[in-house]
C-alpha cells in the first residue's frame, strides 16, 4: 500500500512557491566557506601562502582552530588579490589602518552574514576620499564563488555606473548608468545572450518610463512599453493588441477567449521572428498558466515542451518548471519524470537565489517516495532546517520523512516524526493518516499495545480507514480480537444501512 496518503489534485505548495519569498535554508558551514575561498583562490589563479584547507593541527601556515574571524580574514585576502590581478587600475588597501578600516567598516562580519544564509558578500577597493573605488558582489556556493555585479563609485562615492551577470550564466548582461545614487538613467541589455544590446530601459526623473525591445536584432525595435513613474501603462508592437485582450478576457474571467487571443499573439510573433524570442517564453508561460487554469491539462502540456525546448527561455523557466512538476506528480502521476522535473527546479532556483526552497524541496521528496524511493527522498529532505521553516511547511517536512522512515523500515524514527506532526498540527485532513502510521509503526516494532491505541483513535476519528487497515498484515492479529471483529461488524452494518 501507499503510505503517503494525498488527496487528489492537492495544490500544496504552488502558491508559495510562485508568489513568495522564502528563507534561506541552506546556510554553509566555516568549515564549507574556508574551502570555497580556497578553491576560488585557485580556480582564478591567486596563489598565495595561506592555508591550502581547514585542519585541527599544530604548526605550518595552517590554523590551529578555524573562527569566524580567521575565516573574515580569508574571505578579504581573496577579495584583495581577485581586485590586484582583474581590476588592477583600482588600488586596494595596504596600510594597516586602511586594512582596519576596510574590515571594520566595509566588509563587516561576511562569515556571520553567511553562517546565517545570506550566501553573497562585497569586496571592495582601496575606500578613499580622493579616488574612485568599485564594489564587487560574489555569490557563494559550496563549490566555487561567482562574480555577479560590479558597481562603481567616483571619487566624491557617487555611484554612477554598473554591471550585471542577471541570468548567472558568467557573462554581463546588464548595464546601469545613474544619474546619481539610487537613481538610474538608463539600463541596456542582452536578454537574449546573442552578445549585443536587444533592451533599452529609459528612466525620466528616476522613473522607468520606457523600454524598447529588439530582440533579434535587426535594427527594428519591434515592441516599446510605456510607463507612467514606474508603473506600467501599455505596449505597442507585434501581438500587443492580441495580448492586451487576451489579459482583459482572462480579467473577466474568460479563459476560453484568453487561452486563444495568447495563442494568436504568439502566431503574429512567430511571423516576425524567425527563431523564438524571449517574448515567445512569456507568451507560452501565459498560455501554460490559462491552460492550467482551464484544466485543459494536453494543451499545458504542449506548451511547457514548447517552451523548455527553447534556448532562451531556459534563464525564466522555474515558474513552468514548478507547473510541470504540479502537472506530473498530481495530476498525471508521472513521479519518475516529476522526480526529474522537481530537481530541476530546485537547482534552478538555488542558481538563481542562492538558496533553497523548501516548497521545491518538499515536492521533490515527495516525489521520490512515490517513485519507490524513499532513501532519496530522505537525503533531499536533509536539505532543509526544520526550525527555519514556517510552521505549515514544518508539519510537511515532518510528516514527509516520518512517510520516508516507515517505508524504508526506520520505524523508531517515523514515531518522533509523526508525533511531530501531530503536535503542530496545521493539516487536519491528515490526523488519521497519522494516527495510522503511528499504530503501524508501533506494531512493526512490536510495541502492540500502543499501537492498539492509535489504531482505535484513528477508527474513531475516520472510520473508513478501518477497509485499508484490514488489508495491512501488521494488524491481523488485531481484526481477530473480539475488539477488532467488534469495530468490524459496527462498520460493515453501518455501511448496509447507508
Amino acid at each position: 500500500m501507499k503510505w503517503f496518503l494525498f488527496f487528489q489534485y492537492r495544490n500544496i505548495f504552488l502558491f508559495l512557491i510562485l508568489g513568495l519569498p522564502t528563507l534561506s535554508l541552506t546556510a554553509l558551514s566555516l568549515e564549507e566557506i574556508w574551502v570555497s575561498v580556497k578553491e576560488a583562490k585557485e580556480y582564478y589563479s591567486l596563489g598565495d601562502k595561506s592555508p591550502k584547507r581547514f585542519e585541527l593541527s599544530l604548526g605550518g601556515d595552517r590554523p590551529q582552530y578555524l573562527t569566524k574571524e580567521v575565516a573574515n580574514h580569508e574571505i578579504f585576502s581573496f577579495c584583495q588579490r581577485y581586485l590586484e590581478k582583474y581590476h588592477g587600475n583600482f588600488a586596494v588597501p595596504k596600510l594597516r589602518s586602511d586594512i582596519r578600516y576596510s574590515l571594520n567598516d566595509a566588509y563587516g562580519d561576511i562569515t556571520l552574514q553567511i553562517l546565517s544564509g545570506k550566501n553573497i558578500f562585497s569586496c571592495f577597493s582601496k575606500l578613499s576620499e580622493d579616488q574612485p573605488y568599485i564594489r564587487i558582489d560574489f555569490q557563494i556556493d559550496k563549490k566555487n564563488l561567482r562574480p555577479f555585479r560590479w558597481d562603481y563609485f567616483d571619487k566624491t562615492g557617487n555611484l554612477f555606473f554598473s554591471e550585471e551577470d542577471e541570468s548567472r550564466n558568467g557573462k554581463k548582461d546588464s548595464f546601469t548608468r545613474f544619474e546619481s545614487k539610487a537613481c538610474p538613467k538608463e539600463i541596456t541589455k542582452d536578454k537574449n545572450g546573442i552578445g549585443g544590446i536587444d533592451e533599452w530601459w529609459h528612466y525620466d526623473k528616476c522613473y522607468l518610463s520606457k523600454i524598447e525591445y529588439d530582440e533579434n536584432e535587426n535594427g527594428y525595435k519591434e515592441r516599446t512599453c510605456y510607463f507612467d513613474f514606474g508603473k506600467p501603462k501599455y505596449c505597442e508592437g507585434i501581438g500587443e493588441k492580441e495580448e492586451s485582450e487576451a489579459k482583459l478576457a482572462l480579467q473577466s474571467g474568460n479563459l476560453d477567449l484568453a487561452s486563444a487571443l495568447y495563442n494568436r499573439a504568439l502566431e503574429e510573433l512567430k511571423k516576425e521572428f524567425t527563431k523564438p524570442s524571449s517574448r515567445s517564453c512569456s507568451l507560452l508561460k501565459e498560455i501554460a498558466s490559462v491552460d492550467y487554469l482551464r484544466k485543459d491539462y494536453a494543451s499545458f502540456a504542449r506548451s511547457l515542451d514548447e517552451f523548455l525546448n527553447i534556448s532562451v527561455c531556459e534563464k525564466s523557466s522555474l515558474e513552468i518548471l514548478v507547473y510541470k512538476g504540479y502537472y506530473l506528480l498530481y495530476i498525471s502521476g508521472n513521479f519518475k519524470e516529476a522526480k526529474k522535473t522537481y530537481k530541476e527546479a530546485a537547482k534552478t532556483y538555488f542558481h538563481e537565489k542562492g538558496e533553497e526552497n523548501p516548497e521545491l524541496i518538499l515536492n521533490l521528496a515527495y516525489s521520490q517516495f512515490q517513485d519507490k524511493d524513499p532513501l532519496s527522498c530522505l537525503t533531499s529532505l536533509e536539505r532543509l532546517g526544520e526550525k527555519r521553516l514556517s510552521a505549515n511547511a514544518r508539519f510537511y517536512f515532518y510528516y514527509y520523512r516520518a512517510s520516508c522512515n516507515l517505508s524504508a523500515g526506520k520505524d523508531d524514527f517515523a514515531i518522533s516524526d509523526l508525533k511531530k506532526s501531530r503536535e503542530i498540527g496545521t493539516e487536519k485532513e491528515y490526523y488519521a493518516v497519522i494516527l495510522y502510521k503511528l499504530a503501524l509503526s508501533h506494531y512493526r516494532l512490536q510495541k502492540k499495545s500502543e499501537g492498539k491505541v492509535f489504531l482505535e483513535q484513528c477508527f474513531s476519528f475516520d472510520h473508513e480507514m478501518i477497509p485499508m487497515a484490514e488489508k495491512e498484515p501488521a494488524f491481523s492479529e488485531y481484526f481477530l480480537s473480539a475488539e477488532g471483529q467488534k469495530i468490524k461488524i459496527k462498520y460493515y452494518l453501518n455501511r448496509e444501512q447507508k
